[in-house]
C-alpha cells in the first residue's frame, strides 16, 4: 500500500531545503573573490556550512542517543547553529586572508626548498592564533547560554537549548580541528 503524504510537511520540507540552499549559497559568495580566482574561497564557504551542518547531525544524535526529545522548536536549532558555525568560519578565513600578506615569503621558502606541509602548518597556525581565541570565548559563551537555558521547565525550550549547545560544542570542535584541515 501506498502512504499517502500529508501536503502541509511537503511543504515544510521543502521551505527548509530552500532555506539551507540559500545560507550555503550565502556562504559561497560571502568569501567568492570573482577579481582574482586563485585567491577566491567559495567553496571553502561550501565547506564551511558541510562541517555545521555535520556537527549539527552529530549533536542530534548525541542528545537523541541521551534521551534528548526532538521537538518541531528544536529544528530551529539548525538555523542558528549554522550562524554560529558559519560566523566561526568565516572568523578563520578572515584571519587567514590577514596571513595572506605573508604568501610571498612562504613562496620563497618554498621555492628555497622548504617543506610545503611546514610552510602550511605555520600559516594556519598563524591564523588560528589570531582567530582561535575569539572563537573559543562565543562558542563558550553561546555554549554557556544554552546549557543554562536547558534547566528550564518547558520541555520544548529544554530540548532546543541541549540540542543547541550540544551543536555548539560540537560545532567548536569541528571548526577547530575539521574546518582548519580544509
Amino acid at each position: 500500500t501506498q502512504h499517502a503524504t500529508h501536503p502541509a510537511k511537503h511543504a515544510t520540507d521543502t521551505r527548509h531545503a530552500r532555506r539551507l540552499i540559500v545560507i550555503i549559497l550565502y556562504a559561497y559568495y560571502a568569501l567568492y573573490d570573482r577579481r582574482d580566482p586563485y585567491l577566491s574561497r567559495g567553496w571553502l564557504g561550501v565547506c564551511a556550512a558541510a562541517v555545521v551542518l555535520v556537527a549539527v547531525a552529530a549533536a542530534v544524535g548525541v542528545c537523541l542517543y541521551f534521551g534528548a526529545v526532538f521537538s518541531a522548536t528544536a529544528t530551529i536549532a539548525i538555523y542558528l547553529v549554522l550562524g554560529i558555525g558559519l560566523d566561526d568560519a568565516f572568523v578563520i578565513c578572515g584571519a587567514e586572508a590577514n596571513e595572506r600578506g605573508d604568501f610571498a615569503l612562504d613562496a620563497k621558502r618554498v621555492l628555497g626548498g622548504a617543506d610545503v606541509a611546514e610552510v602550511a602548518a605555520a600559516r594556519v597556525a598563524r591564523a588560528m592564533a589570531a582567530a582561535g581565541p575569539s572563537i573559543f570565548v562565543t562558542s563558550v559563551t553561546d555554549f554557556c547560554a544554552f546549557v543554562a537555558g536547558s534547566f528550564t521547565t518547558i520541555p520544548a525550550i529544554e530540548a532546543f537549548c541541549a540540542f543547541c549547545a550540544a551543536a555548539v560544542l560540537t560545532d567548536y570542535l569541528l571548526q577547530t580541528t575539521l574546518f582548519v584541515a580544509v
